[in-house]
């Protein structure tokens, strides 16, 4: 009972906070717009968008601290996730991660959660890039599409 108490907890966090990248995202693309000055053809200035980054940076958090390997889909989510940070911020530096202690300790639900949730916000990422014209969001959304197929796969390999 309580461990579907904090699922629902984290869901509903987890939407709260992707609430306002609705927001953001549409701010985002409508500075992009309106930017002056002259560019040089076919170049863009990279949004920095601090929800969109932490929202990446928290999906990134749970793939990380998913306490089983998935043959490989669990690290390769996580590079994409990481990638798609840079895409929105390139001068975003990385955080360590916390040091996780492996082993298969945790139990395969509980894992297998960490990364639902994580899909559940590179979703709502997702659909806040799919209409975003500045190339520095479309690789960004690019990156989150391919997580999230890394994610699914992930899951059906434990």
């Amino acid at each position: 009972m309580r461990s579907y108490r904090y699922r629902f907890a984290l869901l509903a966090v987890a939407a709260v906070a992707l609430t306002g990248l609705v927001l953001v995202v549409g701010d985002a693309g409508a500075a992009m717009q309106k930017g002056g000055g002259k560019k040089k053809k076919g170049t863009t200035t990279p949004v920095t968008n601090p929800q969109l980054v932490q929202a990446l940076t928290d999906a990134r958090t749970l793939v990380h601290n998913a306490n089983h390997d998935y043959k490989g889909y669990r690290g390769k989510a996580a590079s994409q996730i990481k990638q798609a940070i840079h895409a929105v911020d390139p001068k975003h530096k990385h955080p360590g991660l916390p040091a996780v202690n492996k082993g298969n300790n945790e139990p395969q639900a509980q894992s297998d959660m960490q990364l639902r949730q994580a899909i559940v916000i590179l979703q709502a990422v997702q659909m806040q890039l799919a209409g975003a014209a500045d190339t520095h969001l479309v690789s960004a959304g690019k990156h989150v599409t391919q997580a999230i197929q890394d994610l699914q796969i992930a899951l059906t390999k434990n």
